[in-house]
Parts: structure tokens; sequence; C-alpha cells
């Protein structure tokens, strides 16, 4: 088992997203790495989902891992353990998703098929398992016939439905997912897993919207359809099996942490201006500059009387003339320097991004 660490930037804002994934096995607890912001970073938009539970056996969908997003989170360069929850497996008894951990919160696994509390609630027979509040809502349970059909698990953005609400006999829909647009794309997380069904698939019970597994249904031992599992990586929980058959592939999917934030630009310049003759000039010095992706466009004219100079540069880096400085440059915006310098021969400078 590994953390898997993405890194990539918005194309419209330039913010910087790191994006943790595992592929620990369900039912493996948690998996973690190491992590530091840049120097600099003291805000954070953070998203974290825990393991989603497993699905019943023949009683109730998984429930999602629970869901946590703080737009403004304090930060610290770190560095920091980020803990990614395992989904919840059935190895003789349901198992919930496991906590994911980072920065301080905790996102709680989801609770497994069969009534069991979590981040949110596994689907049951007469009792349906809980969410925890904030992170996720209760599980849906049996309807009319106890033996033919079973709730949903509870999603991040709403509850499990009961059975038969799609049928005489159906399996209820694992509740809803989240969407957060974190990656800068629109996403659902941490969606419920469908309840069982005895008898063909037109009624069986689909999963959440963000990852919830589908809920399987038997009709004989040869006309029968599995469940599936919860999605790795949105904390979807498991489908519900029927327990007259088919396979045990119905585990809840792993969690995820996702991290946004801006870097804040520090400039410095060192250099100097040569070839000074004797005329003195008060010159206004102008900026207009803006981040693109985290550089600087940075556009300056300088005009001297006599003789007349127009110097038009282009970098990925602030300048300055002579001295040093460190500028928020988020949003745009113009500022006007003045400066007294001797007529101009010749310019030469060197600059670096601290």
């Amino acid at each position: 088992m590994a953390v898997t660490v993405t890194e990539t930037r918005d194309p419209v804002d330039g913010r910087r997203i790191a994006k943790f994934t595992s592929s620990i096995s369900a039912g493996g607890g948690q998996d973690s790495v190491e992590w530091s912001f840049p120097e600099g970073v003291t805000q954070a938009w953070v998203l974290l989902v825990g393991g989603g539970g497993c699905g019943g056996y023949g009683d109730g969908g998984g429930g999602a891992g629970g869901y946590v997003e703080v737009f403004n989170l304090s930060v610290t360069t770190g560095p920091h353990t980020i803990k990614i929850g395992a989904g919840g497996i059935y190895d003789g008894a349901h198992k919930n998703g496991a906590n994911t951990e980072a920065f301080g919160l905790v996102a709680y696994g989801g609770g497994a098929g069969g009534g069991n509390d979590g981040g949110s609630g596994g689907g049951g027979g007469s009792v349906a398992g809980s969410g925890v509040s904030g992170q996720g809502y209760r599980g849906g349970v049996y309807g009319s016939y106890p033996d033919r059909s079973s709730g949903g698990g509870g999603g991040a953005g709403g509850p499990g439905e009961n059975a038969d609400v799609h049928g005489g006999t159906g399996g209820g829909y694992g509740g809803p997912g989240k969407y957060s647009t974190i990656t800068g794309v629109s996403t659902a997380y941490a969606g419920g897993g469908g309840g069982k069904y005895y008898n063909t698939g037109v009624n069986t019970g689909y999963g959440g919207v963000g990852g919830g597994g589908q809920g399987g249904w038997w009709l004989n031992s040869s006309y029968y359809s599995d469940p599936t599992p919860g999605t790795n990586g949105l904390g979807g929980g498991g489908g519900c099996r029927n327990k007259n058959g088919g396979s045990w592939t119905y585990a809840g999917g792993s969690g995820v942490v996702i991290v946004s934030y801006y870097v804040p630009p520090v400039y410095r310049h060192f250099g100097s201006i040569y070839n000074i003759i004797s005329r003195h000039y008060d010159v206004p010095f102008t900026s207009n500059y803006s981040i693109i992706s985290p550089h600087v466009e940075f556009i300056s004219k300088y005009d001297i009387a006599q003789p007349h100079v127009d110097f038009t540069s282009k970098y990925n880096i602030y300048i300055g003339i002579g001295f040093n400085t460190q500028i928020d440059a988020s949003p745009p915006k113009t500022v006007e320097f003045r400066t007294r310098v001797e007529s101009l021969y010749k310019l030469s400078s060197k600059f670096e991004v601290i």
C-alpha cells in the first residue's frame, strides 16, 4: 500500500492543488504520508473524506465516509501527517470504513450495512445506522418484506432511502454524496451504498452519486447480480449483498484528502545600474503586474527627457531598482515608485524569486 500525492495547478486562478489517495486494501485501516506546505502558506481549502462502510450481508447498504470541508483553514508549513482511511469489508462481521485524518481534522469512516453508525450511517433492517453530525446522514431501513429488500446507506448529502420506495419490494437507494469544486471541477464524494433486492434488477438499490456501490439482487442460482463496491478515492459505501448468493465484492471505497492553496509571491532584486552620467532626472516608475501561474508578467517603461529612452521588458519575476521589497501581487494591482536616477546609459540587473 502507498499514498499517492498528485499535485496540479488550477488553470484559471493559479491555486495549487494536492490530492492524496491510497492503494490500501479494504479492511486495511489507514495509510499515511508526511507532507509540507510551501513556505509562507498560512491558509488552505481542505477536503477530507473517510473510508466508506461495507455493504451488509443481506441487511443494508454501506454508509459513506464522513465528509469534512473547510474553506479557510489556518495551517503551518508542517510537516503534516496525512492519513487516508480504507473502506470497510465483511469478514464474518460488518466493518466500518477507517477514519481519514489531516491538519487536526477527522472524517469518520462510514457505518457498515446492518445498521452501524459512522460518518454516514449504514442501511439496516429494522434499525438504520446514524451519521456523524455535519459529516453525513443516516441509513434507510427495510420495507414491507424484510427478507426481500433493505435500506440504502447514508451519504454526505442526504439519508439512505428506506426499501420499497421504488417498488413494492425494491431496495433503497444509497444517500447522495456532496459536491465540491476544490479541484476546479465539480465532483461528488461520499455517496451511500444501495440496498439489496430479492428479484430481478428492475428495483435494485442504486448507489448514491459520489461513489456509492449498487446493491445486489437475486432470483435464482443462475440469475442474480453481485453488489458493487464503493469507489476508492471517493469514500463511497458498498452495495448490499443478497444472502442467497453472489460474490463478496461489497467493500466500501477508500477515502481522500485534497488541499488547495495559494503560495504568496516573494521577490528580491539584486544588481546595479551602471554607467551614470551627470544629469539628474526624477523618473516616474509605474508597473502593472499580474500573477500568471505563480509568475508575474511585468512591463515597465522608462521615460528620460534627454536623451529619450523607452525600455520595455517582460519578466517572470518582479523588477526593482536599487532596493529590496516584498509585494502581495494578488489580486493584480498598479503601484508607482519614484526614484532619483542619473541619465541612464546602460541598465544591467539580475533578479530571482525567493
